[in-house]
């Protein structure tokens, strides 16, 4: 490899890695780093260079000149809820949360389609949930419905080029097993994970190698074939071949292409907030993006604090309710890893920050 090939294909192993930035406070030195699309010029530079793919030259500079200023506005707003919901009370903070990701998820839908919105059916939320809850509910246990139009099946079909199974039920507890970070926590309540921890080797840009620790496949009482299972019938368009390594619990996946730097590396591996990897063992993980996983466990909690707000006050204020231990955690890890998970689209790469 050569010149301009060898240099593309080492950014691409670079990326797959993640940036990592060493700082003293992750949080801030992250939303620091949004404030550099605060500037029109370099925004501007950012939506033409995007729009220059599907529209003219001419046409694509006139149109980032027009959505410049409604981006800076969408993500001002999307870092203000945050903000504000990082420093205000538990009572308010999950529709602080969700409304702050509607911002932060337009201004995305905005770096791929410069005519949004294009009608009113695409500002709708997109979900569903029962607005008022049971008696003796569970956070657990609520479901959310995925509708035909609305905010996030625009985002998914705009933003990942897929669609989202209309009228798609979800489970709480099932997206809440999709974290790697609450892991420990649904540990703690129920005496279960969903997720294993997974070695991730890069060995060149096709070929990846998964690795297993004996003990980890024990402690769960799981066979390595029932891991092998799950990679084999992974929907995936781009995996060319997967042979099992079996005295070294180890899966190597050759693929057709190589793996875009912001897509997951396997349907069923999963990534925290400190490059870790994790592998959804349960059952085949649904193909959806984290930004989607996040979106549709807030909706429930911001409808229930905003529509039911009794119910909401009894599970925050009493000292019987089994949700309130995993919400804490759940609000604050969506704090970190939301905005990161965006910024990575806004860079292109992914980016982990690690205390000094």
């Amino acid at each position: 490899i050569r010149g301009r090939r060898k240099d593309s294909f080492y950014r691409r192993l670079s990326v797959f890695m993640s940036k990592v930035i060493i700082c003293q406070n992750p949080f801030e030195k992250m939303w620091n780093l949004f404030t550099y699309f605060e500037n029109e010029e370099i925004t501007k530079n950012l939506l033409y260079t995007a729009y220059l793919a599907r529209e003219k030259d001419k046409e694509a500079l006139t149109l980032a000149y027009q959505n410049t200023v409604k981006f800076i506005y969408l993500l001002k707003q999307g870092v203000t809820y945050f903000e504000a919901a990082r420093n205000s009370e538990l009572m308010v903070q999950p529709l602080l949360l969700y409304y702050g990701m509607t911002s932060l998820m337009k201004m995305l839908i905005l770096l791929h389609d410069p005519h949004y919105p294009s009608s009113t059916l695409v500002l709708q939320h997109g979900l569903t949930t029962r607005k008022k809850k049971k008696m003796n509910y569970s956070f657990f246990s609520d479901v959310v419905k995925i509708q035909k139009d609305g905010l996030l099946p625009h985002f998914y079909k705009t933003v990942f080029a897929e669609g989202l199974e209309s009228n798609k039920r979800y489970v709480i507890s099932h997206l809440l097993g999709l974290i790697p970070e609450l892991q420990t926590c649904l540990h703690m309540l129920f005496k279960s994970r969903t997720m294993l921890p997974v070695t991730v080797e890069q060995r060149d840009e096709r070929t990846y190698l998964f690795s297993f620790a004996k003990q980890d496949l024990e402690q769960e009482k799981l066979h390595f074939s029932s891991i092998y299972h799950l990679f084999q019938t992974a929907p995936s368009d781009n995996i060319k071949k997967i042979n099992i390594l079996d005295e070294q619990l180890a899966i190597v996946m050759k693929t057709e292409r190589p793996i875009h730097p912001l897509k997951p590396i396997h349907n069923q591996v999963y990534e925290d907030y400190t490059g870790k990897h994790y592998f959804y063992f349960k059952e085949q993980a649904p193909n959806l993006g984290e930004i989607v996983i996040y979106n549709l466990i807030m909706f429930v909690l911001g409808m229930l604090c905003r529509y039911d707000t009794e119910q909401w006050g009894e599970i925050i204020y009493s000292l019987h309710s089994a949700d309130l231990f995993l919400i804490k955690e759940l609000i604050q890890l969506t704090l970190r890893k939301f905005p990161n998970i965006v910024l990575n689209y806004l860079y292109g790469e992914k980016v982990c920050f690690k205390i000094v």
